[in-house]
Order: structure tokens, then sequence, then C-alpha cells
């Protein structure tokens, strides 16, 4: 069975159990020996003691289980609530002590590159590239980020137009600095004629002495274009 009993401590309710006393009960109590040996059926008296004594006093004490349960389970609940809290704590608290706080402008800059350079050439519309996701962890990184031209200098423009205004494009261009610059153009069958889609040429010519790579997949019919883009000077032309 299982009683209420009080915590000497906090003077709140506990419970100790009291399986044992059915234990004994079962096994031991002489005029039930004859039922658990036999097939007989129980007396009148005996039915009567087995259903209205033994079982109702083992489903209140089932009944004070099932409530504890579900105290000890919110109250665990609760445990697990702090515990991860403290852990998400500790963790900021770490962070605070990160050996990568003490590393140079010049080593971050060339784990920035080689943290790009997995993600292969920056590309305007996939914001989860880490050439957009290092600028925004903190002001620190985001100023070694913009000063390392090489993280910006291999780009890809699928121009449409919900490409970025042109400016963007512009910023992008002038981080790269003095370094020479690959680019690719990507234009749709049915944006080569957008206004939007022909001012973004502009930034990219504006920038050709500088190109070491310029591929274009334009419709074949977009010649105009084509000579477009290709006005200019590129000294660092490779390909």
């Amino acid at each position: 069975m299982v009683g209420p009993m009080e915590c000497p401590n906090c003077r709140t309710a506990a419970y100790r159990s009291r399986l044992d006393e059915y234990e004994s009960l079962y096994f031991h109590t002489h005029h039930l020996h004859r039922l658990r040996t036999t097939n007989e059926p129980p007396s009148e008296d005996e039915a009567d003691y087995v259903h209205n004594t033994v079982l109702c006093a083992i489903q209140d004490d089932t009944d004070n289980v099932d409530a504890r349960l579900v105290e000890l389970q919110s109250a665990a609940n609760a445990l697990i609530q702090e515990r991860n809290r403290l852990v998400q704590y500790a963790n900021g608290f770490k962070l605070l002590l990160s050996p990568i706080r003490r590393l140079p402008p010049e080593l971050l800059m060339e784990i920035f590159q080689h943290a790009c350079a997995r993600h292969g050439w920056l590309h305007f519309f996939h914001r989860a590239h880490m050439h957009w996701v290092i600028p925004q962890v903190c002001r620190k990184w985001r100023t070694i980020a913009l000063s390392c031209p090489p993280l910006w200098s291999s780009i890809v423009a699928v121009l449409r137009p919900t490409f970025p205004p042109t400016s963007t494009l512009d910023a992008i261009l002038h981080r790269s600095g003095t370094h020479p610059i690959n680019i690719r153009v990507l234009v749709g069958d049915n944006h080569y004629d957008d206004p939007h889609v022909r001012d973004l040429i502009a930034p990219i010519r504006a920038h050709s002495s500088r190109w070491r790579s310029l591929r274009a997949t334009l419709p074949y019919f977009a010649t105009d274009f084509t000579l477009d883009i290709l006005q200019g000077s590129y000294p660092f032309f490779t390909d």
C-alpha cells in the first residue's frame, strides 16, 4: 500500500510503500491460502473481503501513486527546463572565453576565405552563403570581411527584375577593391530587355578593367545585350 506521511524536512506530504503488506496478505494469510492453491470458488465472506477490503485499498493506493507520479513528472519537467537554461547560460559564458576572439584579423580573413570557398561564388539570391552570413555575426567580423577583397571577387549575377538594386551590385563590386574579379552573368529569355536588368550592366561594365573572367549565359538573340556588356577594357582577362 501507499500511505501519506509528512516529510520531516519540508513538512510536505510524502508517501511510503505498503507493497510488503500486500505481499504478506497474498502469500501468508491463512484464509486466502485455499484460494491461491486451488480453483475452488471463494466463499461469500472471502469474496467480500477481497473485493471490498483488499481491492478497494489497492485502488486507493494506485490512485495515490498516479497522483504522485503526476506531481513528480511536473517537478521533473520544471527541473529539466531549469537545467536547459543553465546549460544555455554556461554555453554563453564559455563563448565569452572562445579562443577565436584572440585570432588576429589576417588569420580570420584566411578562415573566412576558406569558409566562403566551400560555398562557391557569391550568389545574390543565396543568402545562406557564408559571404552573407559572416558579416552578420558581429561588428568586428563585418569590418574584417568587408575589408577582404578576395571574398567579393567571384560573383554570380542572375539578372532579373527581382534582382537587388543597382547600388547593391555596385557596392559588392567595390568591396573587391583592386582585386581581379570573376563574374558569371545569367539572363533569361524573358528578362534581357527589362529596364532594371539593362541598368545592372553599368556597374558590371564599370569594373571591366579588373575582369579576370566573364561567363555570360544570355539568349542567343540578345546580341545588343552582349555587346553592351563587353564594352570596356580588360587587361586581366583570361577567360
